[in-house]
């Protein structure tokens, strides 16, 4: 005697439930990266800052501007044609 199967509850409604189980599963993984991107983000900002902050104690809070370095170019001012 064969076992009765199961009937879906309506023609097509497996389809649709595993399209919502898809699309929450997509919008849950979604949300992971959005708050671990944040997340980084906001720790790099705060870091930086922080990095920053240390810096500008030792020189008595003068402004943080990158001042030039000796690998710079340099032209002469009498011959701007001229580079070196």
């Amino acid at each position: 005697m064969p076992l009765p199967r199961p009937s879906p509850a309506a023609p097509g409604t497996l389809g649709v439930t595993r399209g919502i189980a898809l699309g929450v599963l997509a919008a849950l993984v979604f949300l992971l990266l959005a708050v671990i991107g944040l997340s980084a983000g906001l720790h790099g900002r705060v870091y930086r800052r922080v990095r920053v902050s240390k810096q500008l104690r030792g020189r008595q809070l003068r402004s943080h501007r990158r001042r030039p370095g000796p690998h710079a170019l340099v032209l002469d001012e009498d011959e701007p044609d001229k580079v070196p």
